[in-house]
């Protein structure tokens, strides 16, 4: 084996990974052996954040098949999983956990593979090779340098690992297990502050009674473009594509583009709008925002959104954005998508579906004002998240390389 690596530090030695993991890949599940009840199927997108999160599957099979036909996928407490397909580069290091008792039992499918230690490799320091350039280069270099992950134990065979002494190993897991912690820890911080804004809406709005109105009567729902037909075609507004709205409502970048450059083909909003993600999965998770910062107050996006313009003398942004983030409202929008199954869609006639109880202006703007205070101090831990990620990233790089240990 000629290895790939220069500067390898004293002591350390260069495994295939065949060499010291044993690894597999689930089976091809066929359709019609799916079950409603009996052992869960694990897939690709039950591996999210280094978590576990089995609450969306809904594929079994059957105790007779996973206990003897499939038994040899049934995966073990301590077993490393990773999805192997349909995911980027760039996010491959969070589709990667460790199985836990409470997910038991539980079978391999395609698109996913586990892990287990042979010898001379700990399997948590494995965990954080998985998350460095060292491993992303080597398997985009076996599937051809594509930007989509979609590989297999026979490419999983001929990745190199970097191997310290066992007790350096567990040395280097210890001190990015701390790290880890800490952005672990500033997370759940702000994953509280989202469940108390959750709460307080339930608290103010879910027992208002009186006669309920369609939600389309309180907002206007995708304001139309003539409303700026007068504006100079090139005057300079923001431009959102889908991918740059997280789940927490957050924008990542806003790009600038004439309105020229945007009238044909994209959705129209403004200062203030409240954008709700109309198709699968990007609905299902919750992808939204209320649009603040705009140049010239103007913007455009892809056309994956529906845009909620509030009316002032009925709704609130803060209304209109937590409303549509609620899990009855999800639940809604949901049963009532159409489409094919690859791509569903909100239609636009949802929102005149949609029955609210209009809560008074008055209640709005105290819940706004209360979830501004919240947002502050949601804004100190994203700030911290910021500084936990930078120092786990530096220790990563400074670990393979022989600096931690």
């Amino acid at each position: 084996m000629v290895s790939k690596f220069k500067n390898i530090p004293v002591g350390w030695k260069v495994k295939l990974s065949s060499d010291v993991l044993f690894f597999q890949e689930g089976p091809g599940v066929r359709k019609w052996q799916f079950k409603e009840e009996g052992v869960k199927l694990l897939n690709g997108g039950n591996i999210n954040n280094n978590t576990i999160n089995l609450n969306s599957t809904k594929h079994y099979l059957s105790e007779d098949e996973a206990y003897n036909k499939y038994k040899h996928f049934l995966v073990d407490e301590g077993d490393l999983l990773i999805a192997c397909s349909g995911i980027t580069i760039n996010t491959f290091y969070k589709k990667i956990a460790f199985i836990k008792s409470k997910d038991l039992p539980l079978c391999l499918n395609t698109s996913t593979m586990r892990f287990k230690s042979l010898a001379g490799i700990e399997l948590r320091y494995f965990f954080y090779y998985l998350q460095t350039k060292y491993f992303t280069k080597q398997i985009q270099k076996l599937i051809t340098g594509s930007a989509q992950l979609n590989f297999g134990p026979s490419h999983m065979g001929k990745i190199e690992i970097l191997l310290p002494p066992i007790d350096q190993q567990k040395k280097i897991a210890a001190i990015l297990d701390a790290a880890d912690a800490y952005r672990q820890k500033t997370k759940a911080l702000i994953t509280k502050y989202e469940e108390l804004t959750q709460s307080l809406f339930l608290d103010m709005f879910g027992s208002l009674k009186g006669d309920k109105i369609s939600l389309s009567t309180i907002c206007d729902i995708n304001p139309k473009k003539s409303e700026i037909s007068s504006v100079d075609r090139s005057t300079l507004v923001s431009f959102m594509p889908m991918a740059n709205v997280s789940v927490q409502g957050q924008v990542s970048h806003i790009e600038e583009r004439t309105i020229d450059g945007v009238w044909s083909g994209f959705t129209y909003f403004k200062e203030n709008d409240v954008v709700f993600a109309k198709i699968t999965p990007c609905m299902e998770n919750g992808k939204g925002a209320i649009m603040r910062n705009l140049k010239n107050s103007i913007g455009f996006g892809t056309t994956e959104f529906h845009v909620l313009r509030p009316l002032k003398a009925h709704s609130t942004a803060e209304y209109l954005f937590h409303l549509t983030h609620s899990e009855h409202f999800r639940a809604l929008a949901e049963v009532n998508m159409t489409g094919s199954a690859g791509q569903k869609r909100v239609p636009r006639d949802f929102f005149d579906k949609f029955k609210v109880v209009a809560p008074p202006l008055i209640l709005q703007n105290q819940f706004a004002e209360r979830v501004q205070a919240i947002e502050a101090q949601k804004a100190q831990a994203q700030a911290s998240l910021v500084q936990a990620e930078d120092l786990f990233n530096s220790l990563l790089q400074r670990a393979f390389k022989g600096e931690l240990s």
